[in-house]
Parts: C-alpha cells; sequence; structure tokens
C-alpha cells in the first residue's frame, strides 16, 4: 500500500510536535485538515496511529514506525529550503575560478580559504590557466571568474577589474649570496642559473626576455617545473633564481625560504584583475567572491607597499 509523502510528514510532525496543532504550525497548516488527512489515512490502512486519549497525543507503533520514514523526508524539505535560501542570498553554491597557477597556488588559494571560513557551504573549484583561455570559458559560461595578469583587455562582453599592479622580482633562498651584496646591480645575476616557469607562461616570456637582456640564454636555464611547488623547492635548496610576480614571493615569503633580490627588474607593466562577463547579470554568490577577492588584494597591495615603499602606485582602485 502506498503513501504520500505528505501524510508520513504529518505523522512525524504530530510525533515531534505532540499534538496535530504543533504540527499544523510547522508544516503550515491547519489543525483541522491535518486531523482530516490523519484520520482518512487511519480509515484506509484500517489501524490507528495515534491514541488521542492522552495528551500529548502517542503514537502506536505504527504510527512511531511511519514517523521515522517522515522525519527524512521532513529532513530533506528543510535542507532543501535551506540550501534555496543561501543560495539566493549567495552564501551557497559552487563557484569556478581560473587563474595563472603561480598566483592562484600561493596568492589566492588562501583568500579563497577566508572566503570559505565565512561561507562553509559554498564549494569551489580552482583551475589553472591563462588570458586566452579565461577569455574562452568567462565568455561561454564554463568559469564564473577568471584572474589573469594582463596590459590592457578591450573585449566586446567582457570586463576587466584590475586590482593590483603586477611587477616581477627575481627571487631567490633566503640566505642567498646575492642578499648579502651591498648596492647590487642587475650584473651581479649573470653567473646563477635560473628556474623557469612553467612552459609558455607569460612568466617564461618575460625570464626570456630578461634573460636577453642580460646577455644569457636558455643554457642558464637549469630547471623547469609545470608546479608551484616544484619552483619553490628548487629555489629554496638551490643558488638558482627565478623571475615570480612579487605577490607570489611575498606571499611565499610568509611560510617558505624564499625572498627577493632588491633590483629594479625591467619588464612589461600588467595589473592583476578579474575576468567577467559584463552582458549577464553576476550571481549573487559570484558578486560575493568578487567583492572578498578586490578587498584582498587591497590588503595585499599595503603590504607589498610597506615592504618594499619604493615602488608606488600599485594599487588600483577596482571598478564595482
Amino acid at each position: 500500500m502506498q503513501i504520500e509523502p505528505r501524510h508520513l510528514m504529518q505523522v512525524a510532525a504530530i510525533v515531534d510536535a505532540g499534538s496535530f496543532a504543533g504540527a499544523a504550525a510547522r508544516l503550515g497548516s491547519s489543525q483541522p485538515a491535518i486531523s482530516r488527512d490523519i484520520t482518512a489515512l487511519e480509515a484506509r490502512l484500517g489501524i490507528p496511529l495515534f491514541d488521542r486519549s492522552v495528551r500529548p497525543v502517542e503514537a502506536t507503533a505504527l504510527g512511531e514506525a511511519l514517523a521515522e520514514e517522515g522525519s527524512a523526508i521532513l529532513f530533506a524539505r528543510d535542507q532543501a529550503a535551506l540550501k534555496i535560501e543561501r543560495m539566493r542570498a549567495g552564501t551557497a553554491g559552487v563557484l569556478r575560478i581560473m587563474g595563472p597557477p603561480l598566483v592562484m597556488d600561493h596568492v589566492v588559494t588562501p583568500m579563497f580559504a577566508s572566503f570559505h571560513a565565512k561561507h562553509p557551504a559554498v564549494e569551489i573549484h580552482m583551475q589553472p590557466g591563462y588570458v586566452s583561455e579565461a577569455m574562452a570559458l568567462v565568455r561561454t559560461r564554463k568559469v564564473d571568474l577568471a584572474l589573469c595578469a594582463v596590459t590592457d583587455i578591450e573585449e566586446e562582453g567582457i570586463d576587466f577589474l584590475p586590482l593590483i599592479s603586477s611587477r616581477n622580482v627575481i627571487a631567490c633562498r633566503l640566505n642567498h649570496p646575492l642578499t648579502r651584496v651591498p648596492d647590487l646591480q642587475l650584473s651581479a645575476i649573470r653567473d646563477y642559473g635560473w628556474v623557469s616557469p612553467p612552459r609558455d607562461s607569460p612568466l617564461e616570456r618575460d625570464l626570456r626576455a630578461s634573460l636577453a637582456r642580460l646577455g644569457g640564454t636558455t643554457a642558464s636555464i637549469r630547471f623547469r617545473s609545470g608546479t608551484s611547488a616544484g619552483i619553490r623547492t628548487y629555489l629554496e635548496t638551490t643558488d638558482c633564481l627565478s623571475i615570480l610576480p612579487e605577490s607570489v614571493t611575498h606571499t611565499m615569503s610568509k611560510h617558505h625560504d624564499v625572498t627577493s633580490l632588491q633590483l629594479d627588474l625591467p619588464g612589461p607593466s600588467r595589473y592583476v584583475g578579474i575576468l567577467k562577463r559584463g552582458d549577464v547579470p553576476e550571481t549573487r554568490l559570484a558578486a560575493r567572491m568578487r567583492a572578498h577577492l578586490e578587498k584582498s588584494f587591497e590588503t595585499l597591495a599595503v603590504e607589498l607597499e610597506r615592504e618594499i615603499p619604493q615602488f608606488r602606485d600599485r594599487t588600483v582602485v577596482a571598478q564595482t
């Protein structure tokens, strides 16, 4: 014999509340309506579900058994309502975010963690990628937001919200011999090997350009790695150098034996910023994450300014 889910929920609510009126209040119904439904169900089953002669009403053995099943339905209903409420408020759901591996691993992941501490019902899917791929995935709505380091973007339907200026630095281990050289000059780094950033990345192109300016060649590269952990570990354990974004080196230095040389490295002027669709409404969850990243990068810009005050104007006011 089949029983409608709403009847199971009614039985469970009566058991929980100890009365038909209490069950009606929980279910958004009325006491007479629930009483009629339960009376009709008992008549169809031929077995009483409640002893109405006592207060609070008591469930029979069958009533208790059906209440267990109804409780599971009630719980699922309440959880569904909670998820709907959170998603409408932008505090739950799935966010798909893309960005350059080194920046995402060392700079942005801690920002995701602080966001999750405030909104534990959010699931974040992070994937590595550079600007051309990010543009395509943002346009086709396969990612919600993308971070990238660019000089400028003018694409119809795509908004670029600058967060912070992206300056490259020469990274090395904490006690590298060059960190003890007074009045360090660029010529002093020619005798050292290099750790290459991921192949075909903007950073690798910057490294090649820098080596060319310094009179070096690709033969100066001692280690290649497609992972941030590989680059960091090689820097910590050798005298090799690498070219990394200042924000990455700064964040690495908080937890690892990595620092940067106080040299003004020539290179292209880029901004790290957020790519998003500009021609479709932003979800509340994506807007909440965007605001969180904007605030987090503002804090990072202040930290970098304090660390190396001679490099100014690195902060960009995000367009909200």
